[in-house]
């Protein structure tokens, strides 16, 4: 891997880091209320309770903890970077 693209990659990892921060009261409330729909849905539709109750972890962890926000920051940006060619000076 090129400098060039390891730089780009480390700035999405730092903007989306602090733009996940910077969000984190939303992302504990969305998980809450996630996880009230989860509880009140798995007595009618049990896959949609379990899938609600998986999102709304993610997003409890993501607005509670900080390695989980640079694990995810770094994935993120991994995602957005690999199919990049290189730009030829």
């Amino acid at each position: 891997m090129s400098q060039r693209r390891r730089l780009d990659r480390e700035r999405l990892e730092v903007y989306y880091v602090n733009l996940l921060l910077a969000f984190r009261p939303l992302l504990i409330i969305v998980g809450l209320l996630l996880f009230g729909y989860a509880l009140l849905t798995i007595g009618s539709s049990l896959l949609v309770g379990i899938v609600a109750g998986v999102l709304a972890v993610l997003t409890l962890l993501l607005g509670n903890f900080y390695p989980v926000v640079v694990f995810a920051a770094k994935v993120a940006a991994w995602v957005v970077t690999v199919g990049r060619k290189e730009e030829k000076l």
